[in-house]
């Protein structure tokens, strides 16, 4: 081997060098008075460089992030070696640079590059260039060299723009390659947007499909072409569905248009499910609560039972009850006063002795003689029975005090109201000191007062059927906490909401032993439950025990996904390098928050899953435009979601969506055929539903036409006896009932909605849930009947041809009020004439009346 050793400068012979520095063909020798070491080229970063110093020529290079710098050697040896070090350098490394610069080209030309490969890509395009820019210049280079590094400066200046071109032919290559694979894979030739969604291949993808867009479609193309173009086996892909019944349908649909079984759709309980077996090489054991609802109340009511045998927890019961029940709002709270009274009654805010009150001062003055014994009276005020004294409600005022609104009550002594009074105000709020200063009045007013057991009072509850519903509400947190999967942060965030509402507070005092038993109870006994299902699944991923076995996860309506699933979902698609997460749905129809769901996952998808390319299908095959033009504006209300533009395929300048008004009117005659007892839903007792069955029955070519009867609540659809006979009154029709939940995912020829009132039933719903619940949810979005809104247009959104919708006047929807107000593409039918037309309510039907105090 030919070896160099550089010469020393005077300087450095004069007063020694450490380092001696050897160069061969093959690379470079560092050497010092105790140590060698050998270099090859291909570990040099760079070519040395040479430099003049005044005491000697200076030798640099960079070896596996550590610099060399060997000084003091001759004068001339920049000139005689350097050109020999990039010769050498440039001979041993032109390999990997045409290998690196080879590979990028294949990897832009022959797939979707992802986010991660661009980086990766930019790093080794940055990498190469940072080492070869000092060679550039090098007249010595070879063409072949020049060649390279004349594609490596055109690699190092590419911007986004060019890998968004670079993605763009490789998708019109596999649009071409794989046209008869996208025109025969379902039914109906995929649309162009669909074909794209299939191809289109990041880390992270998230396709908004509208409703009836066809993603069901997209989800079979999509595994179908994976297989086709050789990306992936069918072991490689991973469908999600939420409901068993849903991954049925999704497994037969491959089936019968892939002509494969070998993918399997799960659903994330399944999914959970089989981590858990793999891990622990057994079938876990799955607690008879987790499909028997009843089970688990009946479990939760032994245990409530033991715990109240703590006079500590009963009283704790008792405060929540007579304190925290309801949530507590006044007249400030809403623009008209007749809303504040519908929110009492929609929410039934009764006292402990079952008074309907019309205001929150009347329910703790109510529910505190309750507990004291004290025999009332309440109509407007409160009579106390053995005493001459009446405690009178006045008006509420706003603006009472720096604290806001309040509402002056007066305690008599006398029955006459012009006798002197001992005043008070009551606050929202400020329970408690109000309770003490009107204690300290009474006592002032010769009442004495002592509070009963809490035994009496709680025997009392049980009789009313409020411990029952606080039950149930206990049992439905276990789930909602468990599924909320709280980590540190979240964690935190609840201890935080606890401290700062009492009424969260106390709650959770309720339910924190129920929970630790609930626990204990299915550790003793080796079961786990459904959210156990997600939670050990995920547990056993995050600690490297289960490393996911798919390439390609595929989830169906992620809109209805909650943070346990999704960090399920990024736990494994990070187990496998190289794995990507495929996500379908549609913000606009997320509506089951009280189930868990987090609309923000969808709406803030990139920001959770990380670098994210978001396509859409925005054809709808469902829904003429009729539709579409009242269900889109409708929906795009909320300035919070996601916009887009959905078109349908039927076009038409007509009023598809009809508000049939009705006032009382008699039944008709096929109404009374089909029977008006007072269990029939109110539309089929004043014959608005016949009326609008008559009018789709009248049409042509009706045999076999498919019509929905829709309703936010089961109770207010017929039940199977009247459905039976609505169709077999109507022999060219096919009625079914479902609600509005319910009808997710199906379609009918027509629709019609009943329920379509205000009040206790009404909709939108306007129920409001207890603190500690909004708390074990995600956070909802911040607009008014955001959730209830979407509900509506999944309803709408069911109808291929037409939607009616049966309203009271006297009884009628907050959203069939903007329908007619805000002017909508909807008819109006009223007294059996229809006009497509909009206006006032006014226009439409006689002044609603007020709403006053029960």
């Amino acid at each position: 081997m030919s070896k160099t050793h550089f010469v020393k400068s005077w300087f450095g012979r004069l007063f020694g060098q450490t380092f001696t520095l050897v160069i061969t063909a093959q690379g470079l020798q560092v050497s010092t008075k105790t140590a060698s070491q050998n270099y090859d080229w291909q570990q040099l970063q760079q070519a040395p460089e040479f430099a003049f110093g005044w005491l000697g020529c200076i030798v640099r290079f960079e070896v596996e992030q550590k610099t060399w710098l060997v000084p003091y050697l001759a004068y001339h040896s920049a000139q005689e070696f350097q050109c020999r070090c990039q010769r050498y350098w440039v001979a041993a490394n032109q390999g990997q640079l045409s290998r690196v610069l080879d590979k990028i080209d294949k990897l832009k030309a022959g797939r979707f590059l992802r986010h991660s490969h661009i980086k990766t890509m930019l790093a080794a395009i940055s990498s190469e260039y940072a080492r070869w820019h000092g060679s550039s210049d090098n007249s010595q280079l070879t063409p072949q060299v020049k060649d390279l590094l004349k594609r490596l400066k055109r690699m190092a200046g590419w911007k986004q723009q060019d890998f968004s071109q670079f993605n763009q032919a490789y998708i019109e290559v596999q649009l071409t390659s794989y046209g008869r694979f996208f025109a025969s894979v379902e039914s109906s030739p995929l649309t162009p947007k669909q074909r794209l969604a299939c191809i289109i291949d990041d880390d992270n993808n998230l396709l908004l499909a509208g409703a009836g867009t066809g993603k069901t479609s997209v989800m079979v193309g999509r595994a179908g072409y994976l297989l086709a173009s050789q990306q992936a086996k069918p072991e490689d892909i991973l469908l999600l569905a939420y409901g068993q019944q849903a991954a049925d349908e999704m497994d037969q649909r491959i089936n019968n248009r892939l002509a494969t079984d070998a993918i399997v759709t799960r659903t994330f309980h399944s999914l959970g499910l089989h981590i858990i077996t793999r891990v622990e090489g057994r079938q876990a054991k799955l607690c008879a609560f987790a499909k028997d609802s009843q089970a688990k109340l009946n479990w939760v009511q032994d245990c409530f039972d033991s715990l109240i045998q703590d006079p500590g927890y009963l009283r704790l019961v008792l405060d929540y009850l007579e304190q925290y029940q309801y949530v507590e709002k006044d007249l400030a709270d809403f623009a008209q006063p007749g809303q504040f009274f519908s929110y009492l009654k929609d929410n039934n805010v009764v006292s402990f002795k079952g008074d309907k009150v019309n205001g929150f001062a009347q329910l703790r003055i109510a529910n505190w003689l309750f507990c004291h014994g004290i025999v009332y009276q309440y109509k407007t005020d409160i009579v106390l029975v053995k005493s001459a004294l009446t405690i009178v409600f006045g008006t509420f005022e706003q603006g009472v005090g720096s604290e806001g609104g309040g509402q002056e009550i007066t305690l008599y002594a006398e029955p006459q109201q012009g006798s002197a009074g001992i005043a008070l105000i009551y606050r929202q709020g400020q329970a408690a000191q109000f309770i003490t200063q009107l204690k300290q009045s009474l006592l002032a007013l010769g009442v004495q007062a002592e509070r009963l057991a809490d035994s009496v009072i709680f025997a009392s509850l049980v009789e009313s059927r409020r411990i029952s519903k606080l039950l149930a509400m206990l049992c439905e947190l276990i789930g909602l906490y468990k599924g909320a999967c709280f980590d540190a942060r979240s964690q935190q965030a609840l201890i935080s909401a606890v401290a700062s509402c009492q009424s969260t507070k106390s709650a959770f005092a309720l339910l924190k032993p129920i929970l630790a038993r609930y626990q204990a109870y299915l550790s003793q006994r080796g079961e786990i439950d459904f959210d156990d299902m997600i939670t050990k699944a995920l547990s056993y991923i995050q600690t490297c025990k289960f490393v996911s076995p798919w390439s390609y996860i595929m989830i169906d309506e992620f809109q209805d996904i909650s943070i346990a699933r999704a960090r399920l979902v990024k736990a494994l698609r990070e187990s496998r390098p190289g794995s990507s997460v495929f996500a379908v749905g549609d913000d606009w129809q997320a509506i089951y928050h009280f189930s868990g769901a987090d609309l923000g996952l969808t709406s803030g998808f990139q920001q959770f899953f990380g670098a994210t390319t978001q396509t859409s299908l925005d054809q709808t095959f469902r829904f003429n435009s009729g539709i579409s033009r009242v269900a889109t504006r409708f929906i795009s209300k909320n300035p919070a979601q996601i916009n887009k533009k959905i078109q349908s395929l039927v076009q038409t300048d007509q009023a598809t969506v009809t508000i049939v008004l009705n006032v009382g009117a008699p039944s008709t005659k096929a109404g009374a055929k089909l029977g008006t007892k007072q269990t029939a839903p109110k539309e089929v007792r004043s014959g608005s539903l016949n009326q609008a069955l008559d009018a789709l029955a009248n049409q042509q070519n009706t045999h076999g036409v498919s019509v929905y009867l829709l309703a936010r609540y089961w109770h207010q659809l017929p039940d199977q006896a009247l459905l039976a006979k609505l169709n077999r009154g109507y022999l060219g029709l096919t009625i079914k009932c479902q609600s509005f939940h319910g009808a997710k995912g199906k379609e009918a020829d027509h629709v019609i909605l009943l329920g379509m009132s205000s009040g206790a039933y009404g909709f939108p719903s306007q129920k409001t849930t207890a603190p500690i619940v909004d708390v074990m949810l995600a956070k909802q979005q911040d607009f008014a009947f955001a959730e209830e809104r979407r509900l509506l247009y999944v309803a709408l959104t069911r109808a291929k041809h037409s939607v009616t919708i049966l309203a009271d006047s006297t009884d009628m929807s907050l959203f069939v009020t903007e329908l007619i107000e805000q002017e909508y593409d909807v008819a109006i039918n009223q007294g059996g004439q229809t006009a497509a037309r909009q206006g006032k309510l006014s226009d439409f039907m006689p002044a609603l009346t007020p709403l006053v105090p029960p």
